[in-house]
């Protein structure tokens, strides 16, 4: 990713574009929201032995994933992927549920403003990330315009949460309109590529069709 540059060859401004800057939040961004809820809720040192006091929690994680909450003291989360992160806050209940619960399926709406309910939102959003990839890698302008405009409200509600005024809506200066260069978007793309296949090879489920917020 680059702000400026005199060879625009060596750039992309297509809805492709669009979508690898949606990408771009979801691949850095979202996560260190989660993980800075988790690091603000769960101390990383006492997160195996709460999940292994519980006998249904023991259950819910696969190998790979125990091997990660193991690591986790050491680690602080920071090989934490969404998925995992959210499946923990969910299952430890470590905020309060959304506003239509967990199981809801359809996402919050605008009025649900709770930190369960920008977690919800964060997920809704990964997998919006996933189904886009599935089905076209094209984002109007329009459309991303919209999914920003949930991600700046979220972010500056969780400014408030993690006692960071003005510090996490920054990003919202720089991503929509910076440039992208192929090589970034490759290295995004196949980011996405790789979520899709772990998500097939979980066998979660088909991801839902679009966040309206």
């Amino acid at each position: 990713m680059a702000e400026g540059s005199s060879t625009e060859s060596l750039f992309l401004n297509s809805s492709k574009t669009n979508f690898v800057r949606l990408g771009l939040v979801a691949e850095k961004e979202l996560p260190n929201l989660l993980r800075e809820i988790m690091l603000k809720i769960e101390p990383a040192d006492l997160l195996e032995d709460h999940l292994q006091k519980n006998n249904f929690l023991t259950r819910i994680f696969n190998e790979r994933e125990w091997e990660i909450i193991k690591n986790a003291s050491t680690n602080q989360y920071s090989d934490f992927d969404i998925p995992l992160m959210y499946k923990i806050i969910r299952n430890l209940k470590l905020v309060y549920a959304p506003a239509g619960d967990w199981h809801n399926k359809i996402p919050p709406v605008w009025r649900d403003t709770g930190i369960g309910d920008d977690v919800q939102r964060i997920r809704w959003i990964w997998n919006d990330i996933i189904y886009m990839y599935r089905k076209n890698v094209n984002l109007t302008d329009a459309e991303l315009q919209n999914y920003f405009s949930f991600l700046h409200d979220i972010f500056g509600r969780l400014e408030d949460f993690f006692e960071k005024p003005k510090q996490l809506v920054q990003i919202f200066k720089i991503i929509p309109t910076c440039q992208i260069d192929q090589e970034t978007e490759q290295r995004c793309l196949s980011w996405v590529k790789d979520l899709d296949e772990s998500e097939k090879a979980l066998n979660t489920g088909d991801v839902h069709r679009d966040y309206t917020g």
